[in-house]
């Protein structure tokens, strides 16, 4: 049974994923470095392509975006499972829509060939957070850790993303 502290801690989650597909579509990889915990893993199995930490992905994203015209993913319905008063698992619909050049050979064809890409896939995220319901903020140097809010209450971030 989902009680009331449940309920805003998923509304938590499905807002960090919101932010984080807000950033992605305007460009602000600023924020977009902030919903990740520093080891996060992101993986594109359909590309084969992996990232083993927030920075590396960031850049991944500047360099792989450095010449679209439009990169818009719209998130649609996040299920969100609860796993344990700490770490929990959301599964999002998304719709992609790319058109620009690669920077270079690969994925999408070779450098400076027009690109109009269109996805509809599932954004499947592991997230974990630094604190227990209630409880004061904690570090720890596990993969892991999330970052608490500056105002001491929970927070979520990306652990790992496909």
């Amino acid at each position: 049974m989902v009680d009331d502290g449940d309920w805003i801690e998923m509304f938590k989650i499905q807002q960090l994923i919101y932010r984080y597909f807000d950033s992605v579509n305007r460009g602000d990889l600023e924020t977009m470095r902030t919903l990740f915990a520093d080891d996060a893993v992101w993986e594109e199995p359909l590309f084969d392509l992996r990232q083993d930490s927030a920075d590396g992905f960031v850049e991944f994203f500047r360099h792989a975006t450095a010449k679209a015209e439009l990169l818009i993913i719209t998130p649609h319905c996040p299920a969100i499972t609860l796993l344990s008063s700490n770490s929990a698992q959301a599964t999002t619909t998304l719709h992609e829509f790319t058109r620009g050049t690669p920077p270079e050979d690969g994925s999408f064809g070779p450098e400076g060939a027009e690109v109009n890409f269109q996805h509809i896939g599932i954004y499947t995220t592991t997230l974990r957070s630094s604190m227990d319901r209630g409880s004061s903020p904690t570090a720890s140097s596990s993969r892991s850790t999330l970052n608490p809010e500056p105002s001491g209450e929970k927070s979520w971030r990306n652990e790992q993303a496909c």
